[in-house]
């Protein structure tokens, strides 16, 4: 029986890749798809961290250093839970 809350992969990957190519043309539009990604991803999903990842590229873009700050650690809570080492080693990079 499929989960109730299953989203589509297609579209919430489409946004995942919206907010990386964001941080190249349009930082300033990175919140937004940060923040859709986040509504729409199950909570502690891969999905998920890499909203997180994109809500601290927000941040930083913004010069918010404490807000870059928790989206990191959220983003590390979700890969380390998933032994995610891809998004691991980009919560590291960043």
């Amino acid at each position: 029986m499929p989960r109730v809350n299953a989203l589509p992969a297609a579209p919430l990957a489409a946004l995942i890749e919206a907010a990386w190519a964001a941080q190249f043309e349009a930082p300033e539009r990175i919140r937004a798809l940060a923040d859709e990604v986040l509504a729409r991803a199950p909570e502690g999903s891969p999905e998920a961290g890499w909203g997180w990842i994109h809500r601290a590229w927000a941040a930083r873009f913004a010069r918010q250093p404490e807000e870059a700050t928790e989206a990191l650690a959220r983003a590390r809570q979700c890969f380390a839970a998933l032994d995610d080492r891809r998004g691991l080693a980009s919560v590291a990079d960043l």
